[in-house]
């Protein structure tokens, strides 16, 4: 996803239950990056990003910058892997400066780095810009240092007044400027090329301070500690006031390694030991509203972070210590992990029910609420269907359920709870049911013997198999076409719907070559049909024409087990460990690999889109949600950078390119 972001531009809660009290875990998508990926160095200290888009990380064997596709490294002179990034800032004219752990100073120019000369400094533990010109270095022992780059000769040695190592710092809004300090918070006057202190937080004393950010209050900072949590301070008057960020321990005891504010106001936490920590402050005061933690239980390498970055295109890119960096491209996507077992977080259906998503397993459905991430209920079906394994669902309009099963036929459980037989067949093929479908006075059931239609009126029973000309008797789906007929997914080569006042009707238009194991079947708002198989892809009819997307074409995989046309045009297909979404707008694939980093393959025609535009999958290790209104991927123009142009087999870098002569 964060290649797509770069180079195309690129509960805790109850759970409800007749046994137990079972508690939600929630995964994220993650893109995470080591050496085996390229990178050149597992510790990360600092990230930014340039205004041509590149990311730029400080590592622990030097700086490099990502493409989108790969990571390059760039060098100080000829300086040794020993000498690496520990700080940077991007000043208002869209340079970036690095701070390395020798006291060195570079700016970013073209991809290449320019050293800042005349310091004599030791390790840069922070940057700061002043009044939108001066550029303040920050050594941890050896002062502060000045830097005009309308004088790039001249550097400024101010004397350190506080007398103690320094690790951070800040601007107020009035120009005086706030130092943590190894005992402390300091505030300090910028007159004439020198600092004098105005007074400290005696809250503080004796406690290293090692990160601070902006609130969305001017004059409040938030304030990180290496041993004792977050604080936050509020400067009026030239008095520092004091208080704690939340009472519980993981923000009063984290040892905090950087504090990142970012572009919606929300403060971002890293932290060793728990990992990173994402707070929603109220504005004025800077208290706690709500937080989320990212951690290896929400699929993180580790819970060592050292520092934290949002780019331009809203991705928060997390460098660790020790696992190199992770990307959180969209919180549009989270995974929920219901159960304690396995198999009960084997989500085989999901549907609108009361107001709430239907997950339901072999055994049982949850009711789960995707605005509160919460599990409403969980209610277990054993007994109801006699032990046997339910194989599918079907929601009617009166809020009774259709429990098809995997031996044992159907039964009808009323919005009461009582559960009664429905159909039995003396053929065991009719018994297991694949799928379940009320439509135009009918009750439909796809079985391994053909399809039955039920009419509701009569109790009339009438069966359509390879005798009534379907190509298959194994049924995998059914799915209305919108007008009056059924679609059938199995084993073909062409469109074979049912009229349930006539026949089985096969389509016009052929597939080449050999039978196709349609699994799947929806319908877009154009009236196109979309097809979802086992091993072919995915085939869309319009008219009298068929259209193939595979692998070849950017999805996933060819074998693809649901499939969905959501309100906006997107088709959601779902596939082993992944699942792909075709904009038909845009004509674009996007892909999602080894969901959460759970293994989980998507299950057959589990996926469904709620009236608020959330669309669920289930998975074989529980619910995949897409909320809409968190997607960012679309709210900002791509950048492209051309690094280098192919001409005759060769590889050409853009500085030859320029002066090529033009040729038409």
């Amino acid at each position: 996803m964060v290649r797509n972001f770069l180079m195309k531009n690129t509960i805790i809660f109850l759970l409800l239950s007749s046994t137990s009290v079972l508690s939600l875990s929630q995964t994220y998508q993650f893109e995470n990056y080591g050496v085996n990926e390229g990178l050149p160095g597992r510790f990360i200290y600092t990230i930014n990003q340039d205004n041509d888009g590149f990311i730029w990380l400080g590592t622990g064997k030097g700086l490099c910058y990502f493409d989108g596709y790969e990571y390059h490294m760039t060098y100080v002179s000829d300086t040794l892997e020993a000498i690496f990034p520990v700080s940077s800032c991007k000043s208002s004219d869209g340079l970036v400066y690095f701070g390395f752990n020798d006291g060195t100073v570079c700016y970013v120019e073209d991809r290449s780095l320019e050293q800042i000369s005349g310091l004599a400094a030791d390790r840069v533990n922070d940057i700061i810009e002043y009044n939108d010109s001066l550029i303040f270095i920050i050594s941890q022992s050896k002062g502060i240092y000045v830097y005009d780059p309308a004088k790039p000769l001249e550097v400024v040695l101010v004397n350190n007044p506080v007398e103690e190592n320094l690790y951070c710092g800040d601007f107020t809004p009035d120009g005086k400027i706030v130092l943590g300090t190894q005992n402390g918070l300091v505030l300090c006057r910028f007159e004439n090329d020198e600092l004098t202190v105005i007074t400290r937080a005696e809250e503080l004393d004796y406690i290293q301070v090692r990160a601070m950010a902006p609130s969305r209050n001017p004059n409040t900072y938030f304030i990180g500690t290496e041993d004792d949590g977050v604080y936050s301070a509020s400067i009026v008057d030239d008095i520092i006031n004091i208080q704690r960020v939340g009472e519980e321990d993981i923000f009063t005891r984290s040892r905090i390694q950087s504090l990142m504010a970012d572009t919606k106001g929300a403060l971002w936490i890293s932290t060793f030991g728990n990992g990173l920590i994402k707070v929603d402050t109220d504005s004025t005061t800077a208290t706690i509203k709500s937080y989320d933690v990212f951690d290896t239980a929400k699929g993180l390498p580790g819970n060592d972070i050292k520092t934290c970055y949002e780019d331009d295109w809203k991705n928060i890119w997390i460098g660790q210590y020790g696992n190199g960096v992770s990307v959180l491209s969209s919180e549009a996507f989270k995974f929920f992990t219901p159960g304690e077992l396995p198999n009960k977080n084997n989500i085989i259906h999901v549907d609108g029910y009361r107001g709430y998503v239907f997950a339901g397993t072999a055994e049982g459905y949850y009711l789960f609420d995707p605005e509160s991430e919460e599990i409403v209920s969980y209610t277990d079906l054993s007994r109801s269907v006699n032990m046997s394994r339910i194989s599918s669902y079907y929601i009617n309009t009166d809020g009774s359920i259709f429990l098809g099963t995997e031996d044992q036929g159907v039964y009808k459980r009323d919005r009461l709870g009582v559960t009664e037989r429905f159909f039995r067949s003396g053929n065991n093929l009719e018994n297991y049911i694949s799928d379940i479908l009320d439509e135009a006075g009918y009750i439909w059931l796809a079985t391994r013997s053909g399809v039955i239609i039920i009419n509701k009126s009569s109790g009339e029973t009438r069966r359509f198999t390879t005798s009534e000309k379907l190509p298959h008797n194994n049924i995998n789906h059914l799915q209305p076409d919108g007008k009056g007929n059924i679609i059938v997914a199995t084993e073909s080569n062409r469109l074979y719907t049912i009229n349930p006042e006539d026949s089985v009707k096969a389509g016009e238009t052929i597939i080449p070559g050999d039978l196709r194991k349609f699994q799947s079947f929806d319908v877009d708002s154009q009236d196109r049909i979309w097809g979802a198989t086992l091993g072919s892809g995915v085939f869309y009819f319009e008219d009298d024409e068929v259209h193939n997307l595979t692998n070849g074409s950017g999805l996933f995989s060819n074998f693809c087990y649901s499939i969905l046309c959501d309100s906006k045009n997107n088709i959601w297909i779902g596939h082993q460990r992944g699942f792909s979404v075709y904009d038909q707008g845009r004509k674009t694939i996007q892909t999602y690999e080894d969901i959460f980093r759970t293994g989980a393959d998507c299950n057959e025609n589990a996926v469904y889109e709620t009236s608020e535009g959330y669309v669920i999958f289930g998975t074989t290790a529980g619910i995949m949600v897409y909320n809409p209104e968190k997607d960012i991927s679309k709210l900002n123009p791509p950048k492209t950078n051309i690094l280098s142009v192919t001409i005759n087999d060769s590889i050409m870098p853009l500085e030859y390119v320029y002066n090529l002569p033009y040729k038409p």
